[in-house]
């Protein structure tokens, strides 16, 4: 009997050392679970493994709904207050999410309000004293339409497990504020791009020497067409970058590096950029399916580092066009990206609502899998 309970101990450490391996969890749970198989399993279970399984998050979800039922206006009320702590643009979305929750009547317009403090020059009715040498003046304007046109809903731009969102929506990130003029019209075409990049199975995003594009998982990954769709504009020939510094030579004409334009319909285009030279797969006038490989990712353009830059948009244009929102169909959450050492290692925390999502946005350092490439 007691060889049978050591086999038993030692079975449930090898059942939790492979959810730790495929669930990404740091390399030490697997020294705790062979060396300390009893004792170790236990932590696990309860530190790792119930924390993530359906039942808890079940079990949440339960908590939430009963607490907003007995009070259906706390959230409301907690994001308001937020934003009016600290007006981010986190608690901007917060408050934005709530105001829908709670069935309010959403804005046709909004308008944005500027609040700065100077040397008082002319004192006039916006003005009023915020210290002593300076006055604050406050301006608002710049009405902007509010649309209630549902975000297209798209396949993934990827296959496989440990994609890393960076650059995402909706924090103060390069993207949401990247505004170029074009012929005299300001766009934010980038406004929900993310910079996709991979984790290899030790949560590595590069391996060895990082200057080396071939040690990133990323590097010669597919790209695959998010929705049967036109190929309209692809650009080839432009040469891989060397990683960890931005190139000095960047222009209008190679700031995309190698890409793919497919016209999705109904006003939609989505946009793949920093692709590999030479492994574009389509041409102008293609009809590709979903799943379809467009290309290899790389390391060309305004980069620094292999990724696949992807946004959605109203026009063809790269730069020209206007950033629009957009869901993908279904993908998992494994956690969220927090740091990154020199190494290359990746510090993956979990996240409340990790698991399967459906018709949704990956969020700013969001950890997500895939579905495999049938």
């Amino acid at each position: 009997m007691p060889f049978v309970g050591l086999g038993l101990h030692f079975f449930v450490a090898v059942f939790f050392a492979v959810h730790a391996l495929r669930s990404g969890q740091q390399l030490y749970w697997l020294i705790i679970l062979f060396s300390f198989p009893l004792l170790g399993s236990i932590v696990y279970f309860l530190a790792v493994y119930l924390p993530d399984s359906r039942l808890e998050r079940g079990a949440r979800k339960v908590v939430a709904a009963a607490a907003k039922t007995l009070n259906p206006t706390r959230e409301l009320k907690e994001a308001h207050a937020a934003f009016e702590y600290t007006p981010t643009a986190q608690n901007q979305m917060r408050l934005a999410a709530a105001y829908l929750e709670a069935g309010q009547p959403l804005p046709k317009t909004l308008s944005h309000r500027v609040v700065t403090a100077g040397t008082e020059v002319k004192l006039t009715a916006a003005v009023k004293p915020a210290s002593e040498g300076t006055v604050q003046t406050t301006q608002t304007g710049a009405a902007v339409a509010l649309s209630t046109r549902p975000a297209p809903l798209i396949g993934p731009p990827l296959e496989g497990t440990g994609w890393v969102a960076f650059n995402g929506c909706c924090r103060e990130v390069p993207h949401r504020r990247a505004g170029i003029p074009v012929n005299g019209v300001l766009y934010v075409s980038q406004r929900f791009a993310i910079d996709w990049i991979k984790l290899d199975a030790n949560s590595q995003q590069s391996n060895g020497d990082s200057n080396k594009n071939e040690n990133w998982p990323t590097y010669g990954q597919k790209a695959i067409a998010v929705a049967d769709a036109k190929v309209v504009s692809v650009l080839d020939g432009l040469p891989e970058r060397v990683p960890n510094a931005l190139p000095p030579d960047t222009t209008m004409q190679n700031v995309t590096g190698n890409h793919v334009v497919l016209d999705l319909g109904r006003g939609y285009y989505a946009f793949y950029a920093h692709l590999q030279p030479g492994s574009l797969k389509v041409r102008i006038g293609d009809r590709v399916k979903r799943g379809q490989v467009l290309a290899l990712l790389g390391n060309s353009g305004n980069t620094t580092a292999p990724h696949l830059h992807f946004h959605v948009s109203d026009g063809m244009g790269p730069l020209s066009s206007q950033g629009l929102p957009y869901v993908i169909d279904a993908f998992v959450v494994k956690g969220l990206a927090t740091d990154a050492t020199e190494q290359g290692k990746v510090v993956v925390q979990p996240l409340p609502q990790q698991g399967p999502q459906r018709g949704a946005l990956p969020m700013d350092a969001y950890v997500v899998d895939f579905p495999a490439l049938k």
